[in-house]
């Protein structure tokens, strides 16, 4: 099946014989590389062998001992976040149970990040293998943040927020130099493509 979005982790899911996403240990091995607990140079040799060991195998048992002796502040919370969300997707049925039960009970307790990536995966699964290029980006809508416009004409346009601000830094670091460099050039503009049918592929 194509993967659309090259960074969506759904590859990574098996599906059941009733069609629902199950959670694997590759799928759950992936989040290791998130900045948020990939290793760098300064992780501690606590967090060095926590994390070869969570490689090994993404449902191995780890105690708050274990992440309270890592030194860096900050990726003991993000450990202590991650395995909350682990343990609640391996308890789930399937990962569909698993996010309908985030908005009962007590409210939504995992990062926006990873409701977004779960949003992206399920669109995927709906989309199936020939989506039409103005279905994905409809499907964008839903878990990327846009920037919106709207024309004279009532037009709305939607633009994604990302792209745009890689655009606008583009523009001023132009302008920047330009002043450092006391010359009067023009600051390039870059015209974003609109998706229509005709050029849709």
């Amino acid at each position: 099946m194509p993967n659309y979005w090259k960074n969506c982790p759904y590859p990574l899911l098996q599906v059941s014989s009733d069609n629902q996403l199950m959670v694997t240990d590759d799928f759950l091995r992936s989040y290791l590389s998130y900045p948020e607990l990939a290793l760098v140079e300064q992780s501690c040799d606590i967090e060095k062998g926590l994390h070869q060991r969570l490689l090994e195998n993404p449902q191995a048992l780890i105690s708050d001992e274990e992440i309270a002796q890592m030194a860096d502040e900050d990726i003991r919370v993000n450990y202590a976040v991650w395995l909350r969300f682990r343990t609640k997707l391996l308890n789930a049925s399937s990962l569909e149970n698993f996010y309908m039960s985030l908005f009962m009970g007590d409210g939504v307790d995992i990062p926006p990040l990873f409701i977004r990536q779960l949003t992206q995966i399920f669109l995927k699964h709906i989309l199936g293998e020939n989506a039409h290029p103005l279905d994905l980006r409809v499907a964008e809508l839903f878990f990327r943040d846009q920037r919106i416009s709207v024309l004279e004409d009532g037009i709305i346009m939607a633009a994604d927020q990302e792209t745009v601000n890689q655009f606008a830094q583009a523009s001023a670091t132009g302008d920047i130099f330009a002043l450092l460099k006391q010359e009067n050039q023009t600051v390039k503009t870059t015209d974003l493509d609109v998706l229509h049918e005709d050029n849709a592929e």
